[in-house]
């Protein structure tokens, strides 16, 4: 083997383990890192035991959901308009969902385990829900854990994008 060969092959050999520390570290960063920040709502339905999708939020459905490094969170779903109108701003004219408290991620299971402090409805005061979570880039998809409901099981389903 001539030295030119030797070096040749030397050199890429140093090259590609410089290389891979960065690359291991790139890979290394936890689910709860990667969720951090402001995400704006993309779509909301709810995905029934047959796999059929319902929207019942409507075409106007905007939402965010923000995540601090501090495990607390703060959740927001604003859709239809519906038939109450007191002319009041406290009371709402539009499907609603607000809330917000803390969280914890799983990172072997992919999950974020959310309890809500305080709601807009008071059933989900103090509620302890899991969502598994599906990172895309700057897209996110949360299932939550079904739900019983007078129509059967459903997953609430979101889809969210990382705000810019």
């Amino acid at each position: 083997m001539n030295w030119r060969r030797v070096l040749s092959l030397a050199a890429m050999m140093a090259l590609g383990i410089a290389l891979l520390p960065a690359n291991a570290l790139a890979q290394q960063t936890s689910l709860k890192q990667q969720i951090i920040g402001t995400w704006t709502l993309v779509a909301a339905a709810d995905v029934h035991e047959n796999g059929s999708k319902v929207d019942d939020w409507g075409p106007t459905v905007k939402g965010v959901a923000s995540f601090d490094a501090n495990g607390r969170f703060i959740w927001m779903i604003i859709g239809a308009e519906t038939q109450a109108t007191t002319g009041s701003p406290r009371v709402a004219n539009r499907m609603v969902v607000a809330y917000y408290g803390s969280y914890s991620v799983d990172e072997a299971r992919k999950t974020v385990s959310y309890t809500a402090e305080h709601s807009t409805s008071t059933i989900m005061d103090g509620l302890k829900r899991t969502a598994s979570v599906i990172l895309n880039g700057d897209d996110m998809t949360q299932n939550s854990e079904p739900i019983a409901t007078p129509r059967g099981k459903l997953t609430p389903q979101t889809v969210f994008k990382r705000g810019k």
